[in-house]
């Protein structure tokens, strides 16, 4: 599709679907706490984060951009390090899981920082 509407057009799609993710997400988020009342069902409220979740990757594919997992790993860590300052008694086993499986994702991902873009 690039090379029919260029680059530029397609990252302010990959925008677009982006920002209608947000919003898809935002919506769950409301089913899920049960405040705020919505006619969307749980069912088609979840069917539409996965329709938009797959437009951006659809573009991002595209646009060559595949997920970085050494800074998904960092991420992940750093979220854990905030919950242990709030949580005096943290689930470590669970956390060391949750790390160790993005360590693994990271080390079968090839290394996208060579990748031109922009």
């Amino acid at each position: 599709m690039i090379e029919y509407i260029g680059k530029a057009a397609r990252l302010e799609q990959l925008a677009e679907e982006a920002a209608e993710l947000a919003q898809a997400a935002l919506k769950c988020a409301r089913i899920e706490r049960g405040e705020n009342p919505t006619p969307v069902t749980e069912r088609e409220a979840k069917a539409h984060l996965i329709e938009e979740f797959t437009d951006v990757e659809t573009c991002a594919k595209e646009l060559k951009l595949s997920a970085n997992r050494d800074i998904e790993v960092m991420k992940i860590r750093r979220f854990y390090d905030r919950l242990k300052e709030i949580d005096e008694d943290p689930d470590d086993d669970h956390i060391d899981e949750d790390i160790q499986a993005a360590e693994m994702a990271a080390e079968d991902m090839p290394d996208n920082e060579d990748i031109p873009f922009c």
